[in-house]
């Protein structure tokens, strides 16, 4: 794909309010377009028509899609949020990396979550390259050991190879958090996470060009449990009202400012801002931007005011 028909395509369906379905089209046309006019007609006219609407922030949607479309941003973000110091997190998941095989990582990972929790959490990262999935689970589990009272019951894998069908998820995606079986679920593509150099080689592209804030699988799943910390507490309109304060103090409109302080993937909606900004504080600490670690701050509210941190 070009890098014109990239921008352009991160830019309609990164900063206007689109479906689903409307994200699935536009990303099963791309896969063998590699210029404006490869793409079918009425795929052109859908994406023309997603640019004529408002922005996601104006329209103030309560709703968050499903992360199915992963396409690189339209600036570079190299220098943003490389060390420093910030959160504290208890390391979690050292113990997996004695792990000879998928079945020994798996009954590791149950074993941590349940010193973390107190309860069961099924594990099966089955299909799965196996240090791919010690990153995935060790990102869980960091998370989870500074927020123990979200509640994740499942963390598998998914697609081809893979623990649950596709047909639960987004055959595009790299992973998503829902409630897959009525349970809270974080779940893994296998088809992304068997072949580890194009899976590193994909994040590695996105961070660089701003699209998100991590750039390995366990950042990937640090962002999942985001979203379950969002969605537990009710905080994605928190997120945005800390959004759209921070644009107004800087004098920015409130997409352009969350694009530049946190990534373009942010700024799809309400739970990806939120899952963004945990994520980048999570991962970067002090040197996550401030609009990240106000969202943090109030995520963290939340968490402790819902009494999940009791």
């Amino acid at each position: 794909m070009t890098p014109d028909l990239s921008h352009r395509l991160g830019d309609a369906l990164g900063q206007h309010t689109v479906t689903v379905d409307e994200r699935e089209t536009v990303s099963t046309a791309t896969l063998t377009a590699e210029t404006w006019d490869d793409l079918p007609g009425q795929v052109q006219a859908l994406v023309v028509e997603i640019e004529d609407r408002p922005g996601w922030l104006e329209e103030l949607p309560t709703t968050a899609a499903l992360w199915v479309f992963h396409l690189p941003g339209k600036h570079d973000q190299s220098t943003h949020g490389k060390g420093g110091k910030g959160v504290k997190v208890p390391k979690a998941g050292k113990g997996l990396g004695k792990a000879r095989n998928i079945g020994e990582l798996n009954a590791a990972a149950a074993a941590e979550f349940r010193k973390i929790t107190g309860r069961d959490v099924e594990v099966d990262m089955k299909g799965s390259d196996l240090k791919v999935a010690r990153e995935h689970l060790e990102g869980v589990l960091e998370a989870q050991s500074k927020y123990p009272g979200v509640r994740v019951d499942r963390v598998v894998t998914y697609g081809p190879g893979g623990a649950l069908p596709t047909s639960r998820f987004s055959r595009e995606s790299f992973a998503e958090s829902g409630y897959a079986l009525t349970e809270p679920t974080i779940g893994f593509n296998a088809a992304y996470s068997s072949h580890p150099a194009i899976y590193r080689s994909d994040l590695e592209a996105g961070r660089r060009a701003g699209f998100e804030v991590f750039d390995n699988p366990r950042g990937v799943a640090i962002h999942e449990f985001g979203h379950q910390l969002e969605t537990q507490t009710a905080s994605a309109s928190a997120s945005r009202r800390v959004a759209v304060a921070s644009a107004r103090r800087a004098g920015e409109k409130p997409t352009a400012h969350i694009d530049s302080q946190i990534s373009t993937y942010a700024t799809t909606n309400d739970s990806e801002l939120s899952a963004e900004a945990f994520a980048d504080v999570m991962l970067n600490g002090g040197s996550a931007s401030p609009t990240s670690q106000a969202i943090y701050d109030a995520l963290d509210t939340r968490y402790n005011a819902y009494g999940l941190g009791e």
